[in-house]
């Protein structure tokens, strides 16, 4: 539904509204790239792609943010709250420089003494904003809203609400919608920020292009090298079994097994695309025979990851989702004491046709399996400790958070830059991806 009062409207065609003639940036949607300049009243009746400054005034004392009133003259929003200061950016005039004067006319503040910092650019697009926004963050040392000098012609009033009150205020008040999405933006980047300084935990953040991320809608697990780790003991003899049985059982020579592993993703999709294999029996017997490796004599109970798996929110569903067998997941799950917390959502190499994990029909297979939309991929949190499946996670538009930070063959620190966080062990999970906890 359109804000914009039927007189105003009247006065930007007319080119008679507030600073009418004003030369706007105008950018490309797609890319925030410059593609020329139009007058602010044009800019503002075709919805024209532009750039603004949205500057979060945070009291010092209680963190709290400053909220202007809009003067009832404005082009945009008039007499609605706005949580952010800032403004349209001119033709060929810096963010930065824009915030700084921005800030110093509607709130009478230095950006300097005020320590003011950019935090994020971001897009955003409703029926009356079209614009790539960039966010900063400046520090009021004052208490009392009479210490501002505001400027009349653009701020009628200001008060201070914390972020939470804005967003439930939001609900039944008038705010500028550009400014809720970024105050929500600016709740979910201190949370980032916080996790960031947890030197345990790498986060992966794209300031120049940063989003709003979906509420989560299911949560789904890797069991080997993820929900434990044991130096890879159980891998290593899962790696032998399939040596073994490609020896023993197909007189295959000695390091084929690594082979067929190489070029066609898992050993068994080898020796079936080259004839080894053939049939659902012999599928079976195979997947049987290498996944013999006596899990409960390697693991044991983990209190620990029982307690934080239960400490998840229980209105998010969680799944295993594992390139082994159901039954190798359920005696690993046994051995640590958390099958219990997985029954019926084991989604195994059978559910997945015996593809690859990082092949995307597995992953369709797990959002069909868990009743997830192509749509909805967005809300998929996904912990493993493969690159490449993290790397097939965000092709699907999963959210992944990579779990291990040293690579199993040469030791050295695994780098994944499309994993949203990348974590020692599952245990960091509730620093990682707090959203997901109770």
């Amino acid at each position: 539904m359109s804000t914009t009062p039927p007189s105003l409207k009247t006065q930007l065609a007319s080119g008679t509204s507030r600073h009418a003639s004003e030369q706007i940036q105008l950018v490309s949607s797609s890319s925030n790239t410059c593609i020329g300049g139009s007058n602010r009243s044009q800019m503002r009746l075709n919805n024209l792609c532009h750039r603004a400054t949205y500057i979060f005034v945070k009291r010092k004392s209680d963190d709290k943010l400053v909220v202007q009133k809009r003067s009832m003259i404005k082009d945009y929003c008039p007499g609605y709250y706005d949580p952010t200061p800032g403004g349209v950016v001119g033709l060929n005039e810096p963010y930065a420089l824009n915030a700084e004067r921005e800030l110093s006319e509607e709130m009478g503040l230095n950006s300097s003494d005020c320590g003011m910092k950019r935090l994020f650019t971001f897009y955003f697009k409703n029926e009356e904003v079209n614009c790539w926004g960039e966010a900063y963050e400046a520090i009021w040392d004052g208490e009392n809203v009479e210490e501002f000098e505001l400027q009349e012609e653009e701020v009628e009033s200001v008060e201070i609400m914390s972020v939470d009150e804005i967003l439930e205020r939001d609900e039944i008040e008038d705010f500028t919608k550009d400014s809720v999405h970024a105050v929500k933006l600016y709740k979910q980047f201190k949370n980032d920020e916080k996790v960031g300084g947890d030197s345990k935990i790498v986060r992966n953040v794209n300031d120049e292009d940063y989003r709003l991320r979906s509420k989560p809608s299911a949560i789904f697990f890797d069991c080997d090298d993820c929900l434990y780790f044991d130096n890879w003991k159980v891998a290593n003899l899962l790696t032998q079994k399939i040596e073994d049985w490609c020896i023993l059982k197909k007189n295959l020579k000695p390091g084929k097994a690594y082979e067929l592993y190489k070029q066609w993703g898992t050993g068994l999709l080898g020796l079936i695309k080259e004839g080894y294999i053939n049939g659902d029996e012999e599928v079976d017997s195979y997947l049987k025979d290498v996944h013999d490796v006596g899990v409960d004599k390697e693991l044991q109970p983990n209190p620990k990851l029982r307690e934080l798996l239960l400490s998840l929110d229980p209105s998010i569903p969680k799944y295993i989702f594992t390139a082994s067998i159901k039954s190798h997941a359920e005696a690993c799950l046994k051995a640590l004491g958390v099958l219990d917390l997985f029954v019926d959502r084991i989604i195994d190499t059978k559910v997945c046709d015996l593809m690859t994990k990082h092949s995307e029909s597995s992953f369709v297979k797990a959002m069909e399996f868990a009743g997830i939309s192509r749509e909805n991929a967005g809300g998929c949190v996904f912990f493993d400790d493969s690159v490449k499946n993290i790397k097939k996670a965000k092709e699907m538009g999963w959210r992944g958070f990579l779990v291990g930070r040293v690579e199993r063959d040469t030791g050295e620190e695994v780098v994944c830059g499309e994993c949203e966080a990348a974590m020692p062990e599952i245990l960091d999970a509730r620093e990682a991806c707090p959203e997901i906890f109770r």
